[in-house]
């Protein structure tokens, strides 16, 4: 017999999401009749009763036939709770046997609580079917000679549910009935009274993100955490909130699950309610008036601080929130935890959270589960609808949102209409899904921002970061910080390759903002993103007054641009990859307002409009790849607003004397150009010495010159003029031999230069490259030279990635680590790598073994030569620390072979503590092993900060990389201060 708390199993997912009027029953009592019927159940039941408790109680003595009744398998899915009594006799009842099965299920898939109670048997007996549950099983297995199955089934039943907590009368109140179901009603009655949030209708996978979380809290920890949970909207943020609160929250002295901050905040006295409501929830009292938001701070930390508490902020988009309710720890007891919900990262980084836990998308298995549930009403689709539901799963991307919602759409319709909403919703989106997901687009406040977030879904999906950011900085977008504050709420993405990514209904969401004014009238978005679109509107020969973009790239057939008269607004032109271009229209010229164009690798295209260079409000041209593209104008230099010119892998031979007037000029590349081949270096690009003007150092305002793989030998320029020059990439010129006075420059410049490339620069002088090491090596700039030793004034060298070391006892403090790295890249790879020394992906850690601490970057990113501030606390480096530096680069393009290091006592620079690198490579061939001067021999990293399985795996794959062939490439000295 059982008594239990039930559920609907079409209405209710889980136990612990379901409000408790929609439970059939509070305790369903499962009982051996001829037992415990007229006593001990019997005082359990009206005790249960008595405390308001609903109960199921089979009264029926006799049953005949082999299953369970319906009335009992309804009775037992629709309770909270099951209480098992077991009796000596319990196992001879098959009846009993087989209620115990349908528990134990619904424990697994409802979620139902079951409470085992062993009245005169101990939980060994029931778990080896020892004793009475012998004999009992004895005759089963006799009985069911040709079902001994079922008879499996039974026993790995008792031996579950004897594992589970329960209570065992003989160790317990000393045996006194009266006590031990009284104890029994208290815990019961504390388990109904402990209200469950509904978590979701069907919470597929929630269990799986709870242990994960789970980790992060610590829960019975005497520590006060805050702990993040950050996801896009319809991730299920708030589901595994309350998944967690009904988890937990009965282990703490209060509990308050404080729903939908967001908008609460912005009602009259939001802040004082939010307040309130978390008083009311903890001290269970409607006394407490807060007059504002300052004294309720007070209250709560005076009411609250001694109190072990669980508080979920769920939903929240403002610091303010957070500043009147949980600001800081020391407000709550120890034992405390608090959770919030948001979709904004950086709120987590000012709050300094504990932890963060980041909602991912659903895969495709629970997808089709989540969307079958809600279609179909069960775990998988029904027949003939499996291809319609994994393309409708496609669709959605992972979302539970869309799942939800599109699977409750999709209900009971035919195939045709599955098929007809299909196609419906790749034009338009569904607006409940819109809604939900514009909430985000609708917190960023900056339209600049939001303008970067349309451009990108429109037009910037899965292009390289760093290719838009010139774009959109040409546009005046400030794109750096912009793009941080969007991946920060959530609506971007940058994938392992530098690309950005979103989600596809985020897109989705993206491009109907833009449509939605005017649905049908494409000729008034004011971006257009589809090629048939664009032809449409270009070929009817409307005038697009609002049209502010224009993206044709990738029209490979397109050979001439449309007459741009019919768009006077325009502001962005983007022909990428048009690669049948011949023509642009002259009329492009009287575009005022044009501040971006990008014809990269438009390869049929020789020449711009004379009307072009009339143009004085673009701010960014982009001809890289122009393969058949000459020259550029003579009155080039009138282009006043001109900030970022690229024209990489063109024929420009000669750059205008007139470039020297672009005093707004930021960035200049002319990386390859090709010109004529010459007869000495008929394979290699030749901007030779003349084709670059003397007096360059007059762009007052530039800050990265990029003429790699160019053919001069000298800079006829004098670079010390360019006082804002911080990036100066000279790599692969391979006749290069100096620059002028550029050691001499550095203390001229107000702002010093950063990094220097001159990677394969095969032909500098000895005399060059050696200036260049005594005086910068302590100048925070980033060098890429000649070279394959480690210079002897580094004290701690050795062989490989790391190298290990004891801080000398000395007076003076230690301010930096000089680190000189020399690397080799494999051949094949090389010769088809596109990056640069300055791009690897790497890591670099300083570990103290003698404090267990590991610090420094993970991973090296794209600002590995650049000047590398704050990245290892030089004061937690102490006289006698054993001390581990370790490099790892990616291995299959590059390979640590040599490692130096050495210190840096009381070294300030201008005041501030500074950060260097100096990176010096060869393309000779070098095979020789250096003397092993290894300062000590190489110890087991800290496995506590390292995850040395990850470590050990790299070391393998580069002692495997280490066959092939090889060519030394560089060496790099990185100079790392102290953190303030």
């Amino acid at each position: 017999m059982a008594i239990r708390i039930a559920r609907s199993p079409v209405a209710i997912f889980s136990s612990s999401s379901s409000p408790r009027s929609n439970w059939i029953y509070d305790v369903f009592l499962c009982f051996r009749g001829e037992d415990t019927r007229k006593n001990f159940t019997d005082h359990l039941y009206f005790a249960l009763r008595d405390a308001g408790i609903k109960i199921f109680k089979d009264d029926n003595e006799l049953r005949r036939g082999q299953y369970l009744a319906s009335e009992l398998i309804r009775a037992i899915q629709g309770s909270r709770i099951s209480i098992i009594v077991f009796s000596r006799n319990y196992a001879a009842s098959r009846w009993c046997m087989e209620e115990l099965v349908e528990i134990m299920e619904c424990r697994r898939t409802l979620k139902q609580l079951v409470l085992p109670i062993f009245y005169d048997v101990e939980p060994f007996d029931v778990r080896k079917q020892t004793g009475s549950f012998a004999k009992a099983f004895a005759k089963h297995e006799e009985h069911y000679l040709l079902d001994m199955d079922k008879v499996l089934k039974w026993r790995r039943a008792l031996c579950d549910v004897a594992n589970l907590s329960g209570w065992n009368l003989r160790k317990t109140a000393d045996g006194h009935e009266a006590k031990f179901i009284k104890k029994i009603v208290e815990e019961i009655s504390r388990e109904l009274n402990n209200t469950h949030l509904f978590i979701a209708l069907y919470p597929v996978a929630v269990d799986s993100h709870v242990q994960d979380i789970t980790f992060g809290l610590n829960v019975g920890a005497s520590d006060i955490r805050m702990v993040g949970i950050l996801g896009m909207g319809g991730i299920g943020k708030t589901t595994i909130a309350k998944a967690i609160y009904n988890q937990f929250f009965h282990g703490f002295e209060g509990k308050s699950f404080l729903t939908n901050v967001r908008e609460t905040s912005k009602e009259p006295r939001g802040h004082v309610h939010l307040q309130e409501q978390l008083l009311f929830d903890i001290l269970k009292t409607s006394e407490i008036k807060i007059s504002s938001v300052d004294r309720g701070i007070n209250m709560i930390k005076e009411r609250l601080f001694s109190k072990a508490i669980v508080v979920i902020l769920d939903d929240v988009d403002q610091m303010e929130q957070l500043n009147a309710i949980c600001r800081r720890c020391d407000w709550f007891g120890l034992g405390s935890r608090i959770i919030i919900t948001t979709r904004d990262e950086h709120l987590l980084k000012e709050l300094e959270v504990d932890s963060v836990y980041r909602v991912t998308a659903m895969n495709d298995i629970d997808s089709l589960e989540l969307l079958s549930w809600h279609a179909f009403r069960n775990s998988y689709p029904i027949e003939d609808y499996t291809d319609l539901s994994r393309s409708v799963v496609a669709y959605c991307g992972g979302l539970p949102l869309a799942l939800e919602v599109l699977g409750s759409f999709l209900f009971s319709r035919s195939m045709l209409e599955w098929k007809s909403a299909l196609d419906k919703l790749k034009r338009i989106p569904h607006e409940q899904i819109q809604n939900k997901l514009r909430i985000s687009f609708d917190g960023v406040s900056d339209n600049t921002e939001k303008d970067i977030f349309l451009d990108i879904s429109c037009f910037f999906i899965g292009k390289d970061i760093d290719y838009v950011v010139k774009i959109l900085d040409g546009c005046g977008f400030f794109a750096k910080i912009g793009i941080s504050v969007l991946i920060q709420w959530c609506l971007l993405k940058v994938s392992e390759t530098n690309e950005f990514t979103m989600h596809d209904l985020l897109r989705d969401m993206a491009r109907e903002i833009v449509r939605e004014k005017h649905p049908n009238e494409p000729g008034k978005w004011s971006r257009l993103w589809l090629h048939e679109d664009a032809f449409d509107i270009l070929t009817k020969h409307e005038l697009l007054e609002k049209m502010k973009i224009l993206n044709l790239s990738h029209s490979y057939y397109l050979s001439d641009t449309p007459d741009f008269s019919k768009l006077p607004n325009l502001e962005q032109l983007m022909l990428e990859d048009c690669t049948s271009l011949l023509e642009v229209h002259h009329f492009i010229g009287d575009l005022s307002n044009l501040v971006l164009v990008n014809s990269k690798d438009c390869k049929c295209l020789k020449s711009l409009p004379g009307s072009f260079y009339n143009l004085k409000s673009l701010e960014t041209l982009i001809l890289s790849g122009c393969s058949k593209m000459h020259n550029l104008a003579d009155n080039l230099g009138e282009m006043e607003s001109l900030t970022t010119l690229l024209a990489d892998r063109t024929a420009i031979k000669q750059v205008p004397f007139s470039i020297v007037q672009l005093k707004n000029l930021k960035y200049l590349s002319l990386c390859g150009c090709k010109g004529s081949p010459s007869k000495s270096l008929p394979s290699l690009f030749c901007l030779s010495d003349d084709g670059i003007p003397t007096d360059l150092w007059n762009l007052c305002s530039l800050k990265i010159l990029d003429l790699r793989c160019n053919s001069f030998e000298s800079l006829s320029t004098s670079l010390g003029g360019l006082s804002k020059l911080q990036d100066l990439r000279l790599d692969c010129c391979r006749k290069l031999k100096s620059i002028p006075d550029l050691p001499a420059s550095l203390d001229k410049w107000s702002n010093p230069i950063m990094s220097v490339g001159m990677e394969g620069c095969m032909n500098l002088t000895h005399t060059f490259k050696q200036s260049i090491l005594q005086e910068w090596v302590l100048r925070g700039v980033g060098i890429v030279l000649p070279g394959n030793q480690i210079p002897d004034w580094f004290t701690y060298q050795c062989e490989g990635p790391s190298v290990h070391f004891k801080v000398p006892t000395v007076d003076p403090i230690l301010k930096e680590f000089g680190v000189c790295v020399v690397s080799a890249s494999r051949v094949q790879v090389l010769s088809s790598y596109k990056g640069s020394m300055s791009f690897i992906e790497g890591s670099m850690l300083f570990i103290n073994h003698t404090k267990n601490t590991t610090s420094g970057l993970f991973p090296l990113g794209d600002h590995l030569f650049l000047r590398i501030r704050n990245i290892v606390r030089t004061n937690d480096f102490e006289d006698g620390n054993e001390v581990e530096v370790l490099v790892y680069w990616r291995p299959e393009i590059f390979i640590v072979k040599k490692i130096g290091v050495y210190l840096v006592y009381d070294r300030v620079v201008d005041g501030k503590d500074e950060g260097h690198a100096i990176v010096v490579s060869d393309d000779e061939d070098d095979n020789n092993n250096i003397e092993d001067r290894c300062s000590s021999k190489r110890k087991m990293r800290s496995p506590n900060m390292i995850d040395d399985s990850q470590t050990l795996m790299k070391e393998k794959k580069l002692k495997k990389l280490a066959t092939e062939e090889w060519r030394t490439r560089s060496i790099i000295v990185i100079i790392c201060s102290h953190n303030k």
